[in-house]
Order: C-alpha cells, then sequence, then structure tokens
C-alpha cells in the first residue's frame, strides 16, 4: 500500500513537457521513483520504477500513442 501511494504522488507531478506517466525522477524519503521513455506523443513506450531504500520494489512498462 506504501508503494501505490507514493506511486500516486509521484504521477501527480506529470508536466506539459514530460507527459508520459510521472516525471523523469522524484525522491520522497527513503522512495525513489525513475521514469524512463522514449518517443513523442503519437508513439511512446517506457518503464518507470520504484526504489525503496535503494532496492527496486516495484516496475512497469508502458507504451502508448495518440489515437487519430
Amino acid at each position: 500500500k506504501e508503494i501505490y501511494s507514493f506511486l500516486k504522488s509521484s504521477l501527480r507531478l506529470v508536466s506539459d513537457k514530460f507527459p508520459f506517466r510521472g516525471p523523469p525522477e522524484h525522491v520522497e524519503c527513503d522512495h525513489k521513483y525513475v521514469n524512463f521513455y522514449e518517443g513523442k506523443i503519437n508513439r511512446f513506450k517506457g518503464k518507470e520504477i520504484i526504489y525503496l531504500a535503494d532496492l527496486p520494489v516495484y516496475r512497469c512498462d508502458y507504451s502508448g500513442g495518440l489515437i487519430v
């Protein structure tokens, strides 16, 4: 539950310049969220990882794109 609360707080930090899930990096206490992506809004893929005390505890691979 703690991990998903941190994930939600990370995803709320999305910006217009980086609209793929959360920000490139977000740190709170022992939690660290990292988001890597490639592509543009019409086609993209990426992965996000959450670390707790430098150990990976969550990973999500994602992909998407603009549907016209």
